[in-house]
């Protein structure tokens, strides 16, 4: 009775529990939000690609032997009688089980039992699951080829599907088995495929997968910028997805709150309800004793008044008349009186029945509240042991966090202070439009540093030109007369004028201008970018070579060899367009590596590739060598070169710029200023890319020659380097 007392004696006492159970809970919701706000980036999805190498062999029961040749009779028997759906289900169920054990050959040899039998009946769905399980079995066995084979197989599959989903799994699949063939330029490319895919099925978790398992493999590939990039952007969309789990979360935990009031509400609500019956019972009790004790009172007055009467009338007759009837009011009087006191009886034995069977239940329930008040205890317990732990891991990751932030502090100023090399190494825009007025650079690295470059100098070179010029040396005498024997002089002869051929040195210059693009972005390919610009100015300035493809030819050797790539599995290089311009001559060479080149006369656009092959790279030919295209300037010539940063950058709904738009672009824009041309090109890509980020470098060169607007400003200088015994002179 203490105890009930003390669970419901009160309405207060159970209000401070409930208040009690709330600040439990909310602390547990606070924790918990604080531990998921942090949490690091999750490894590679736990059955797929990444997971190789790490499954345990178990031995097979007996018990399992005999499930296991039962299901191998079942579809035996299905396989016969033509129902190959039913028979696959069974396969699946022998090849899981070994699977669950380790025994990767034999769930293998299951599994691709059952994909023979799916392939009959062209289920799509079936396929793709079966082929991404022997991908996984294969990764386990790390046979990363033969994985590759299937994971390919089911991402087909889910393409003709169009289950975004699946096709986002396939193509983590495939880039964790590159990563762990440590490939991880070829699992970066399936992870940027997958991304867009992700966020096209709005689903956040596997965006935050993509993204986590990004972050892995550039950290493993030394790429530490693009890994913190790849992890905010995890930790962006896990903070978006545990902030739903804790509101569902927060859902429940009020909703089981309020489960819990109300319970206690009811039990309250009865007790209240059955004491008030208890107490409205003992009321009822007394009035019956009230009762009876007025019967006897009543009783007795009845006697006093017959025993009077019989005194009275002292008559025997009357007295025995008076006495037969006082013995059947007796009678009478017993009989009601043991009635009633029966009836009471059987009442109060009811009553006696009742307030049992109420105790009893009370008991019940007292004791069903206090496991529950034991079990909330527990939980809370557990909640506080929770707490502590999360509060342990929040600290930590804190740290690592902190520690993230200074190393990325101190990369960025080291990159800032290359980008200031690369800076000074570049040659001033200005300078540009001292050689060509008419001209702009459109320059947008995608980092700090950037993989693409722009080059261009003017080179003085003599060039030494014959011509045919009158001999002013007559074979006459001094005289002009002929003289004759006979002493007469007569007028000589008129003889045609005879004619030499004179060189004559002449001094002019070459524009050389190129856009080039390196391997990578960043760092890496602001390196390319330096060793390339020395070596150009060594070959034109030092060496004096001024043909385009020349030019082209030397500078692919020199890559090759500054990069050791005939020893080394070193793969990088440039693509690049190169530009000569002699205005004397009115025309203009051009040589490419992979970039082409966009000129413009009398409003028509002409485009021509570069060559196939980059600047250094692979080489599989024997001797590379760039073609050189010679272009007339006889006509106002609007030239663009420029890499492919700007054709390829993606919009904020996934589409791309394209090659083809860009140069429609050019071909309206050719006629205006130079520098509203630049603004219009800056502008026009900013307006595409929105919201998103750039996807490369941007790199435009833009000029205008105009060879009959043009002076040459040095004057020739003849040197008459004829063999004419005579000594004629110009």
């Amino acid at each position: 009775m203490k105890f009930s007392r003390y669970l419901f004696g009160n309405v207060s006492v159970g209000c401070n529990f409930i208040k009690k159970l709330q600040l439990f809970v909310f602390l547990f919701l606070l924790t918990t939000f604080a531990v998921l706000a942090q949490r690091q980036p999750p490894p590679m999805a736990a059955r797929s690609a990444g997971s190789a190498g790490d499954h345990l062999i178990e031995a097979v029961s007996d018990t399992e032997k005999r499930l296991i040749d039962s299901y191998k009779k079942t579809a035996d028997r299905l396989i016969g009688a033509n129902e190959a759906n039913e028979a696959t289900r069974y396969l699946n169920k022998i090849a899981y089980k070994y699977w669950d054990k380790g025994h990767l050959q034999e769930s293998a040899q299951f599994f691709k039992q059952s994909l023979q039998l799916t392939q009959q009946t062209n289920n799509i769905n079936g396929l793709a699951m079966l082929n991404n399980n022997l991908g996984m079995i294969y990764s386990d066995n790390e046979n990363y080829e033969k994985a590759l084979e299937f994971f390919n197989a089911a991402l087909a599959q889910r393409k003709k599907q169009k289950n975004k989903a699946g096709i986002v799994s396939s193509l983590i699949n495939i880039s964790n088995a590159y990563a762990n063939m440590q490939q991880y330029n070829q699992a970066i490319k399936y992870l940027e495929e997958a991304l867009p895919t992700a966020q096209e099925a709005n689903d956040d978790r596997l965006v935050a997968q993509c993204y986590g398992t990004l972050a892995q493999i550039h950290q493993k590939a030394g790429n530490a910028e693009k890994s913190i990039y790849c992890f905010k952007f995890y930790a962006s969309f896990e903070q978006r997805i545990q902030d739903a789990e804790l509101r569902r979360r927060e859902e429940q935990s009020q909703q089981k709150m309020q489960e819990v009031a109300l319970h206690m509400k009811e039990i309250e609500a009865e007790k209240l309800a059955k004491e008030q019956e208890l107490n409205s019972k003992a009321d009822s009790l007394k009035k019956i004793d009230v009762a009876l004790h007025d019967l006897e009172k009543r009783a007795a007055r009845e006697a006093k008044t017959h025993q009077i009467m019989i005194d009275l009338l002292n008559k025997e007759e009357k007295i025995k008349e008076l006495r037969l009837k006082e013995q059947e009011n007796q009678l009478r009087y017993e009989a009601y009186i043991r009635y009633f006191i029966l009836l009471m009886l059987a009442m109060m034995i009811g009553s006696a029945y009742f307030f049992y069977k109420s105790y009893k239940q009370k008991q019940k329930d007292h004791a069903k509240l206090a496991e529950q008040n034991v079990a909330i205890m527990r939980q809370a317990e557990e909640l506080e042991a929770q707490r502590d732990n999360i509060e342990m891991q929040r600290t930590q990751l804190v740290g690592a966090f902190n520690e993230i932030t200074d190393i990325n502090s101190k990369i960025t100023g080291s990159i800032n202070y290359a980008k200031r090399i690369q800076t000074a190494m570049l040659p001033d825009a200005a300078d540009l439009h001292e050689l060509l007025p008419e001209s702009f650079i459109l320059f947008k690295p995608r980092d700090i540093v950037s993989g693409d470059y722009y080059w261009f100098t003017e080179v003085k070179i003599e060039k030494i030109v014959e011509k045919q010029v009158e001999n002013v040396v007559a074979n006459t005498t001094s005289a002009g007369f002929d003289l004759y024997d006979y002493g007469d002089y007569l007028p000589a002869k008129a003889t045609p004028p005879s004619m030499v051929t004179v060189k004559e040195t002449v001094s002019c210059s070459k524009i050389l201008i190129t856009a080039a693009d390196c391997t990578g972005h960043g760092v890496p390919g602001a390196l390319l970018t330096m060793i390339a610009l020395n070596m150009l100015n060594d070959i034109v300035t030092v060496r004096n070579m001024t043909e385009a493809d020349q030019i082209l030819n030397e500078l692919h050797k020199n890559v090759k060899k500054a990069l050791k790539q005939d020893e080394t599995d070193n793969r990088d290089g440039m693509d690049m367009a190169l530009c000569v311009i002699d205005k004397a001559a009115k025309t203009m060479e051009f040589a490419g590596a992979k970039n082409p080149i966009v000129y413009i006369q009398n409003n028509e656009l002409h485009y021509i590739k570069g060559d196939m092959h980059p600047i250094g790279g692979l080489q599989k030919e024997a001797q590379r060598i760039f073609q050189k295209h010679e272009i007339s300037l006889a006509e106002p010539t609007t030239v663009y070169v420029f890499s492919d940063g700007y054709a390829d950058q993606f919009s904020a709904d996934n589409k791309k710029f394209t090659l083809r738009k860009f140069k429609d672009l050019l071909l309206q824009l050719h006629e205006k200023e130079m520098a509203t041309q630049q603004k219009i090109l800056d502008t026009t890509i900013e307006a595409w890319k929105g919201k998103s980020r750039q996807m490369d470098d941007i790199l435009v060169m833009g000029f205008r020659i105009d060879t009959e607007n043009s002076h040459a400003t040095t004057t020739p200088h003849l040197t008459d380097n004829t063999s004419n015994k005579n000594g004629a002179e110009a």
